[in-house]
């Protein structure tokens, strides 16, 4: 499903917006464009302001913003790094699985481990192994469907309680590389796709219907915990500036519930709309929460992701500062 890789991890808890300063390396034996054998490293940081990310294949060099979703430059080399060690709540998903069975004891990269299989609900399942001495993971395995196999990710020279300096998780553009600036949002200033949705009422909503006013946009879903965590948040604006020329809608994406019901049972009564797929798509949604601001004449405002409290002063400045005059 994936090349084999190895690599290097450095993670620093701080104080940072992110909270957590990364650095991975990886490398990997891929087919190269001629058929034959080619080497890939892909080293990529974050300070949690900036996140950077070098190829050797490409010897392009990316840099974004944290806050316009650079850290998703980061989300090929992830799958090496183990976030047990920096989670607030580590092992939170285990804790509440369905059912953990002990399977005995397993020699890891030379540490002695206790081997726990974590059944999360019926087909997604996986095999942790944690040190005895210390009770930090060393290895996962994480089953496919079938059982035919699995994802593994093993740990070795572990060394906990490192001495690292904020300052080295910073990277430079590798001599020789090109220097690209990477943002997961259409640009400020930008035309907003248009679209039209169906809306939970059963009729259809379309953008470009909308023009005059300032729109919010929403992408979330029902299982989405930080989703859920901003929609009090957009109640408040949609009540407040709801007669004012603002309208917040609900863009329901990546859907598996009842999107209506949810609305209902939490007693919200912006708009929404559903199947928004390839809206998301065109918005290059890659998380969610993700929200757009769009102007009264159809150009993009603002865009943000995420559940952070600062979301929704930055929505409400924009809105304040594009609002026509009340006369």
């Amino acid at each position: 499903m994936m090349p084999e890789s190895n690599g290097s991890v450095r993670l620093l808890e701080t104080d940072a917006p992110g909270g957590v300063c990364a650095w991975v390396q990886a490398s990997a034996v891929l087919p190269g464009a001629d058929g034959n054998p080619a080497d890939l490293t892909l080293t990529g940081s974050t300070d949690g302001d900036t996140a950077w990310l070098a190829s050797s294949a490409e010897r392009r060099f990316y840099v974004g913003a944290s806050s316009e979703g650079g850290d998703d430059l980061l989300s090929e080399l992830m799958v090496g790094v183990m976030s047990e060690y920096v989670l607030p709540q580590p092992f939170g998903d285990e804790i509440a699985a369905e059912s953990l069975a002990f399977e005995g004891t397993q020699e890891i990269s030379g540490e002695p481990c206790s081997v726990v299989l974590v059944r999360y609900r019926p087909g997604i399942e996986a095999r942790w192994f944690v040190s005895t001495a210390t009770g930090l993971p060393w290895r996962v395995e994480r089953l496919l469907e079938d059982r035919s196999g699995a994802q593994v990710l093993e740990l070795s020279g572990v060394t906990a309680d490192a001495d690292l300096d904020p300052a080295s998780f910073v990277m430079e553009c590798p001599e020789g590389y090109e220097r690209i600036p990477y943002s997961s949002f259409l640009p400020v200033g930008g035309t907003a796709p248009d679209w039209s949705l169906p809306t939970t009422a059963g009729n259809f909503l379309t953008l470009s219907d909308l023009r005059g006013e300032i729109v919010v946009l929403d992408f979330w879903a029902t299982w989405c915990g930080p989703c859920a965590a901003v929609m009090p948040a957009l109640q408040q604006i949609h009540e407040e500036y709801g007669e004012r020329g603002v309208t917040v809608v609900g863009v329901n994406t990546w859907e598996d519930g009842d999107a209506a019901a949810f609305m209902r049972e939490h007693g919200y009564t912006y708009e929404i709309v559903t199947g928004g797929d390839s809206v998301a798509a065109q918005y290059l949604v890659s998380a969610i929460p993700t929200f757009y601001v769009v102007g009264p004449e159809g150009s993009i405002l603002g865009a943000f992701r995420g559940s952070d409290p600062a979301n929704e002063e930055a929505l409400r400045t924009l809105i304040e500062e594009n609002l026509a005059p009340v006369r």
